[in-house]
Order: C-alpha cells, then structure tokens, then sequence
C-alpha cells in the first residue's frame, strides 16, 4: 500500500472510505490485491494505477529467465481480466453485485506489452528493445526498470548473431547489439576489418 499510494494519490483515502462502507466485513471482503483495488472509486484526476501495473509487469518480464515468463503473463491475466464470476448462497435474497470489469485495459499496458515481444524467444527483437529504452511515450521509470535487461539482450543478440551470419557490417552490427564504435568486437572475441565483423 505504501508503494501504491505515491503513484495512486488520494488512495489511503478511497480504502478508508471502503473500509467504512462495508464496516466489519472489510477483512474478508478483500480476496486479493486486484480485486481489492478494483473496487476503489479515485477521484484524484492522476491516477497512476497504469504505470504501476506497467512497472510491475516490466520488472518481473527483466528479471525472469529469458524461456520462461510465466510471472509476466500470469499478473497481466489478473489485471486485464474481468474478476470471476461468483455464486451466491442460497438463501441470500438481495446479493450484492460486484463491478466485473477489468483493473485495467489491454490498451494502458501497451509498452509492457511491446517489451514483451520483443524480448520473447520466439520473436527476440533487440532493435525493437533499444528503441523502446528511448520511447518517450513511456515513463522514466518504465525506462529504467527495462534497461535493467540491457546486458542480457546484448548477450543473446551476439550468440544469434554468430548463429545465424558469417560476417556482418559493423553498423548493423551496432543497432543489433546497442553497441557503439568496434571496441567491443575484439573483447566478444571476433574482428571487425573495413567496417566488417568477421563472426567466423
């Protein structure tokens, strides 16, 4: 809660109110976190609650094993997902009607979304990557949490492109890795003559 309130203003405020509307009940009301803050009604005009999820999602995308994002997926089907539907007892003649929209739109996510393709194996684009560590559209800190995958993405560009090309230009080369200058060709171990890495 404290880390969501300086990115959602006016939350400590929306719990209390919803602590008092639903008074006793508040404990077991709340099922878990998406479900609890879907119910809140901010009024504040700046509601983060996107770029949190956003930063969320990012954090776990950088620090999950590069065949593995099931963290990732598993927190995005929370937040976009309408909340289940549930039964009510039997004998409870006026249930309460519980709101079944999503957290948040598929659309708010956009930039985690992106960073996960293009980090993906199937669809690994570390062009698309760097791009994306420039991106104005996103915040700073969305910026920032993604360039904590910086190393490995090089990493991984470099053995695809020892895999996958006998030479290749050194500007290419360059956008593929994020590489500047042909400093760091001799230290992955190759040799750039005229312009060209020699990968092999």
């Amino acid at each position: 809660m404290s880390s969501l309130s300086g990115l959602v203003p006016g939350l400590y405020h929306a719990v209390d109110d919803t602590g008092k509307s639903k008074g006793k009940a508040k404990a077991t009301a709340v099922d878990d976190l998406v479900g609890s803050l879907s119910d809140l009604a901010v009024e504040d005009c700046h509601d983060n609650r996107a770029q949190f999820a956003s930063i969320l999602l990012l954090l776990q995308l950088v620090q999950s094993e590069s065949s593995s994002t099931s963290a990732f997926h598993s927190t995005l089907s929370q937040l976009t997902s309408p909340p289940p539907t549930r039964l009510h007892p039997k004998f409870e003649r006026t249930p309460t009607t519980r709101q079944t929209r999503s957290l948040l739109p598929l659309t708010a996510l956009s930039y985690a979304l992106e960073a996960s393709r293009a980090l993906s194996v199937e669809r690994f684009d570390p062009i698309k990557y760097f791009k994306l560590l420039t991106d104005e559209r996103a915040s700073s800190y969305e910026r920032i949490v993604l360039s904590w995958a910086e190393d490995n993405v090089r990493d991984r560009a470099w053995e695809v492109m020892k895999r996958a090309y006998i030479s290749m230009g050194l500007d290419w080369a360059c956008r593929w890795t994020g590489e500047e200058g042909d400093g760091w060709v001799v230290k992955k171990g190759a040799a750039c003559v005229d312009g060209v890495v020699r990968l092999r």
